[in-house]
Formats: C-alpha cells, structure tokens, sequence
C-alpha cells in the first residue's frame, strides 16, 4: 500500500480566515486542535487513513519548511484518494499558496518525490527503500 502525503503553503498569517475559506472550497470542516509538538492547528480526518492539517509554518522557534519562509501556513494532506484534484482547487481559490512537495511512500519498498505540474504529479526521483531483516 502506498500513501502520498502533500504538503502546500500559504502566505497568509489569518489561518482562521484560510480554515473558513478551505472548509468552504473542500466541503469539510476542521476541528482546532493543540498539541505540545504542532501548537494550535486545524485537523480534518476524512477516513481513518484520510486528513487534512493546516497550521503553522514556524513552531516553537522554528521553520518546519525552512526555504518556504514567506509562507506563513502550511496545508498538508495525507492519504486523499483525489490528492491531484484536491490540490489544484487549492491552489486556484487560495490566495498566495503554493506547491511545496509531494512525498509518496510503500512501506519497506519505495519512496518517490513528486512535483505538481499542470494538474497532476509527475515524478522527480524515487528511491527504493530495503526492509531491514
């Protein structure tokens, strides 16, 4: 089984503004949520393997995505079966968001690194990964 996990920010530091603009575009609603590792964030879980989290790009003195400075939320999706669809409405209703990576992973076999283009994801590298005996 593999699972794609995307993460996108957002240059906006209004994240209730974004989480009521996102609840609206997505058709869902986000739960506020605090945790000692995340801060204050929103959680949407779809299924038990389906989320969506957004929340702050820079915790407890420090950037989670260090070359995305500028970008003050971040928006990450884990495991969405329309991932690509998901993803584009994003980015063409939220102001100032962008494209930051796309990791997809099977366990104990591969780990791919995916860039979004037009659309879709194509990938960039992949890398197998060996269970260890």
């Amino acid at each position: 089984m593999s699972n794609r996990y995307v993460t996108l920010g957002i240059s906006n530091s209004d994240i209730k503004s974004v989480k009521a603009k996102l609840e609206d575009i997505l058709e869902i609603t986000f739960e506020e949520r605090e945790s000692s590792y995340k801060g204050k964030y929103f959680h949407c879980k779809l299924t038990d393997s389906q989320k969506i989290e957004l929340g702050s790009n820079f915790e407890d003195g420090d950037w989670k995505e260090d070359k995305y400075k500028d970008y003050q939320l971040l928006l990450e999706l884990s495991c969405l079966k329309n991932t690509a669809e998901v993803t584009s409405k994003i980015l063409q209703n939220i102001d100032r968001s962008i494209f930051i990576k796309a990791l997809e992973i099977q366990a104990g076999v591969s780990l791919k690194i995916y860039d979004f283009i037009n659309g879709d994801f194509e990938l960039v590298s992949e890398k197998s990964i060996k269970k260890k005996k």
